[in-house]
């Protein structure tokens, strides 16, 4: 395996630790009084934090190559701005307000991770990634799309929605999943446990979401109940983890989060109830099944270029405008 990643051992134990921080760190009244309703992803995001810094290893979240010359602040501060242009954007909805009270947390996570997501840009040349910002954009609007298709069935016509709030909640979700993901979900479950991208196979892969499915599992009182998290977490997983080793950067998976969770979250939430209409898991469904059918496209093309096992060895060529 590559030197920039943990042990197979310390992996077993980082996937312990996670689990037992899902647990605790919700349920304790005094941390979630100072973090907020993110405690359960900021707990994973500490534990990761603290394995690869123990063990003096660089948390790579964004990838080695292709580096710039030198640094372009002009790059980073254009992400920056429109990061932040997006969440000032959404301020008439009255989300960043009330996160400032309940959620103080994830206000700092998407600082944390807005800063890395800004670094990033100004220190890899991204053009090689693009391609990869646009499937990660595409397969995460593969759920919301289900889930409008069985409304639309169940009600006999498009859904009514809130357009003005679909896109403030919108773009407020969509920076908060791929800032605060970054520095939490994605640097536990994908830097830590798959390892350096291009080493990974599928088992790893696997072994990951199904760690993905559990820690969601043993959250309190998840959306659905325990199965049903540990169902879509560990579908879910495997097209984060799929993305992350084709790709070979960890801002590709943190993008599909904040898609995919910027457009489930909006529809909900500007959705206008149909009088006559009963509420149904239809809809639930129809985007566990979508996601399941990403998954398993995503974790055939992560089995036909690096096997079962994957590479004993970090691959040399790390320019993922080769795949």
């Amino acid at each position: 395996m590559s030197p920039r990643d943990l042990p197979v051992w310390s992996r077993g134990a980082a996937v312990l630790l996670v689990l037992i921080a899902a647990w605790y760190v919700p349920r304790s009244d005094s941390l979630v009084t100072l973090a907020g309703h993110s405690s359960l992803a900021l707990g994973a995001g500490v534990v990761a934090t603290s394995l690869l810094l123990g063990m003096r290893l660089p948390l790579d979240l964004w990838p080695q190559q292709p580096e710039r010359e030198r640094f372009s602040l002009p790059f980073a501060l254009l992400l920056a701005v429109v990061m932040g242009g997006l969440i000032v954007m959404s301020r008439s909805s009255g989300i960043p307000g009330y996160l400032a009270e309940s959620d103080r947390g994830l206000l700092v996570a998407i600082v944390v991770g807005g800063t890395a997501w800004a670094l990033g840009w100004g220190k890899i040349r991204q053009r090689a990634f693009l391609g990869w910002y646009g499937v990660a954009a595409a397969v995460g609007l593969v759920p919301l799309i289900a889930k409008i298709i069985a409304a639309t069935l169940e009600q006999g016509g498009l859904p009514p929605v809130e357009l003005g709030t679909f896109f403030q909640v919108g773009v407020f979700s969509l920076v908060a999943g791929a800032a605060g993901a970054l520095v939490t979900q994605e640097l536990a479950f994908r830097r830590v446990m798959i390892g350096q991208a291009g080493d990974a196979g599928l088992a790893l892969v696997l072994i990951s979401a199904l760690a993905f499915g559990a820690w969601l599992a043993v959250a309190p009182d998840p959306p659905g109940g325990a199965l049903h998290a540990a169902t879509l977490g560990t579908l879910q997983g495997v097209v984060l983890g799929s993305l992350y080793t084709l790709s070979r950067s960890l801002l590709v998976p943190a993008l599909y989060h904040g898609v995919s969770t910027a457009g489930l979250r909006a529809f909900d939430l500007a959705s206008v109830p149909v009088e006559g209409t009963a509420s149904s898991n239809d809809h639930v469904m129809a985007g566990m099944a979508a996601t399941g059918i990403v998954a398993a496209m995503l974790a055939y093309r992560v089995s036909r270029r690096s096997g079962f096992i994957g590479l004993l060895k970090r691959r040399h060529t790390t320019d993922a405008s080769s795949d």
